[in-house]
């Protein structure tokens, strides 16, 4: 792939920038093939069907028709929309209020009736709000950085108070996520989820990979910086990696 500081990489991407933020597009190939997509929502491969095509197309293996996915860090929902036709239920949680926005147009666009949305940072507590921000990019936000106010959940809580268990859980939070599994120890205990979580640091595999094992999981590291954790007796638990 050309590099897009390359002059030929930005020869061949030029055309991209004149299409207008805001445009509304069909995703062009993908797993959302067909889907309508904001342009400037996310990268233009989200609506060219390129974007981590690989690891959704992974992600998508695993599920079953049954599955209730909870997308933690849903950004403008490029996975939600990738699940919502492959699954019984999405639950989609954001808390930055730029992707919580295109994410809630997205949904209500495709006609999706099966995914719910929480507006919140999701960590090891609930009520109140967090200071929510980051680099200035719309995909690398966290916890505890300078930007917005935004409300904080756990999953405990939110399942507590009528939310669909997860069966399976795709997880994104720059570094938040062993806070995102305390708050969510009650629910691994009682419904065994299988969960994909992108690790952010040596600190925060540690610490996932400690919680997992307590509670009976197996985990394998798919790549450099994601892990699958499975119930130790789920046949699942060895995971394809081809």
């Amino acid at each position: 792939m050309f590099a897009p500081t390359a002059p030929l990489g930005r020869a061949i991407r030029l055309p991209l920038r004149l299409i207008p933020r805001g445009a509304m597009l069909p995703v062009l190939s993908g797993p959302n093939r067909g889907r309508r997509w904001i342009v400037g929502a996310g990268t233009h491969g989200c609506w060219l069907g390129r974007y981590e095509r690989q690891e959704i197309g992974w992600f998508l293996a695993q599920l079953r028709p049954e599955d209730v996915v909870w997308d933690i860090g849903a950004h403008a929902g490029y996975f939600t929309l990738a699940c919502a036709s492959r699954c019984r239920e999405v639950v989609a949680c954001e808390a930055l209020p730029a992707n919580l926005a295109n994410l809630r147009r997205h949904v209500t666009m495709n006609r999706l009736s099966n995914v719910r949305i929480v507006g919140a940072a999701i960590a090891d507590s609930h009520g109140g709000a967090v200071a929510f921000g980051g680099s200035g990019s719309s995909y690398q936000n966290r916890i505890g950085a300078e930007g917005e106010s935004v409300p904080v959940e756990s999953i405990d809580h939110l399942v507590a108070t009528g939310h669909t268990p997860p069966s399976i859980v795709k997880m994104d939070v720059e570094g938040a996520e062993s806070r995102v599994l305390q708050g969510a120890a009650d629910t691994i205990a009682r419904h065994r989820p299988r969960l994909l979580v992108a690790v952010h640091g040596e600190e925060q595999e540690t610490a996932c990979r400690s919680f997992f094992e307590e509670r009976g999981y197996a985990v394998e590291m798919l790549n450099i910086a994601t892990l699958w954790a499975i119930p130790a007796d789920d046949p699942q638990s060895a995971p394809d990696q081809t």
